[in-house]
């Protein structure tokens, strides 16, 4: 939904249309606009809130505002990704960063090997990577925790390939603990 015309809309080829619906979801979900907000606002104006966004968040990058408004809106939405995705998982990568590697010469009992490992949609979980996770009682922080008495949650990155290309998933499932017998919810 926006604040375009319904025969400027249809002006516009498919590939555009996928551009700007990209650019659409991110802005929900960078929560830069709702919905509704968009609802109002043109496909320029669109693109114009990427732009400031990301002139906001790259000041020295883009210092110079043409840089951004010369782009085409898949260009856009792109050097909006990667400014926002690592602010945005943040947490997830300092995570996986503070897990020990496994050493090559010593076996661990907490590496293993699973194949044709499937989520609960049917996508393979190709390179499957899975973190400890437990709350702690900071709705903000997360540390990792393998010995949770609180229950706690395991994240799992991995990616799927979708016939040209692959695409990066996140799982998270739950253990609750009940009468120390750990059981898994997803």
């Amino acid at each position: 939904r926006c604040g375009n015309t319904k025969a400027f809309l249809q002006q516009l080829s498919d590939g555009k249309l996928a551009e700007h619906v990209l650019l659409y979801q991110w802005l929900v979900e960078a929560r830069i606009r709702t919905r509704a907000e968009l609802a109002q606002m043109t496909l320029e104006e669109h693109r114009n809130t990427a732009i400031v966004e990301t002139r906001k968040h790259q000041p020295k990058k883009y210092s110079d505002i043409s840089q951004l408004q010369r782009l085409t809106t898949w260009e856009l939405t792109a050097v909006a990704h990667q400014w926002w995705l690592p602010q945005r998982y943040q947490p997830l990568i300092q995570a996986m960063t503070n897990v020990n590697s496994v050493d090559d010469n010593k076996a661990s009992s907490s590496s293993s090997c699973c194949f044709g490992l499937h989520d609960n949609l049917g996508n393979s979980m190709d390179t499957l990577k899975v973190l400890p996770m437990m709350t702690s009682g900071n709705n903000n922080e997360s540390k990792t925790d393998a010995d949770t008495e609180d229950g706690g949650y395991y994240l799992g990155i991995y990616h799927t390939y979708k016939g040209s290309f692959f695409q990066l998933q996140l799982a998270k499932t739950v253990v609750v603990n009940n009468n120390n017998n750990n059981e898994s919810k997803t």
